[in-house]
Formats: structure tokens, C-alpha cells, sequence
């Protein structure tokens, strides 16, 4: 048999494969778990983001809290057991890929991180910052997570914030 593209591609294939297994058995059980509800919660983020108006995709967010409300009650012995919040961020960006009914973007991810830690009482801000392009009128966005309090993520430089949500609030620019 030659070493054909086909054969190059399945040994890639093959490959991957086995990294994301090996990554998989690397993760401690508090790991699998974020994950794991990262990957059955984004279709429903996914779903209430598209809603066409404001007030029912705040509305379905709000909900999706409530669902996770449970978790929160627990979030004061959760919040010393769960993993910090880069490690987070790096587990629903890996349950996002892993997830084939979810668009893997910024936004979907952003807001199950947000709804995941917030649900075991991590103090978290949504981000939602926008940009327009100088040599064009195209619009750039992107959404991230941060520590209330904490020092603001490097994103704020390159996408001025529009959308805050968290702490017990919403702001908007």
C-alpha cells in the first residue's frame, strides 16, 4: 500500500486521537466533571443565543441560572474543590470542540463559562467588547469571562467592552 494523503490523513486522525485520550485520562475527577457539564450545557447556551431579541436571550440566560441554582447553594464548599478559572476556561474550549451539536465561538463559550462558575459561587464578569476594523467598516466582537475585582483581561484592549454582565448587574456601553 502507498503513503498516500488518505493514509497521511488517518494516521493524523489516529494521532489526535490519541492525544485527546491521553488528555482525557490526565484529568482529575473535579476536571471531568466541569467539563462534562460544559459539554451538556453549551447546546443550551447555544439555543438561548439565538433568540432575536435582547430580552429573551437575558431571559433564557436567567433561566439557564436558575436551572444551575443547585450548584450554587453549594458554591461556598464547590468553590474550594472546583478548578481555578484558566482551567475552566481551557475545559468548556475543550468540551466546546468535543461537542458536535455546538458552535465552537467565543460567545457560546463565554457564557457557559460564565453560567458554570457563577453556579459555584466564583464572582464573574461576562464581556462583551466590540472593535471596528480602521481601514474598514468592519465590526469585530468577542466575549470573555473575568474574576470580578480581578485585573481586567487583556482582551479590554483590543475590544472595548459594550456588555458587562455580572456582579448584580448589567451594564451597557
Amino acid at each position: 500500500m502507498t503513503d498516500g494523503p488518505a493514509r497521511r490523513r488517518l494516521s493524523a486522525l489516529r494521532a489526535s486521537a490519541a492525544r485527546a485520550s491521553a488528555a482525557l485520562a490526565s484529568l482529575d475527577a473535579r476536571e471531568l466533571l466541569v467539563m462534562s457539564a460544559a459539554w451538556g450545557l453549551a447546546p443550551w447556551v447555544q439555543r438561548a443565543l439565538l433568540s432575536r431579541r435582547p430580552q429573551e436571550l437575558l431571559a433564557s440566560l436567567e433561566r439557564l441560572e436558575r436551572w444551575l441554582g443547585p450548584l450554587r447553594e453549594r458554591g461556598s464548599s464547590a468553590r474550594s474543590e472546583s478548578p481555578c478559572p484558566a482551567r475552566v476556561e481551557q475545559l468548556v474550549r475543550w468540551a466546546l470542540r468535543a461537542q458536535p451539536a455546538v458552535e465552537d465561538n467565543c460567545l457560546v463559550g463565554a457564557c457557559t463559562q460564565y453560567l458554570l462558575q457563577h453556579a459555584s459561587g466564583d464572582r464573574v464578569v461576562l464581556v462583551v467588547g466590540a472593535r471596528t476594523a480602521a481601514s474598514s467598516a468592519t465590526h469585530y466582537a468577542h466575549a470573555w469571562v473575568e474574576l470580578a475585582g480581578a485585573p481586567r483581561h487583556a482582551e479590554r484592549a483590543m475590544h472595548p467592552a459594550i456588555l458587562e454582565l455580572g456582579g448584580d448587574e448589567v451594564r451597557s456601553a
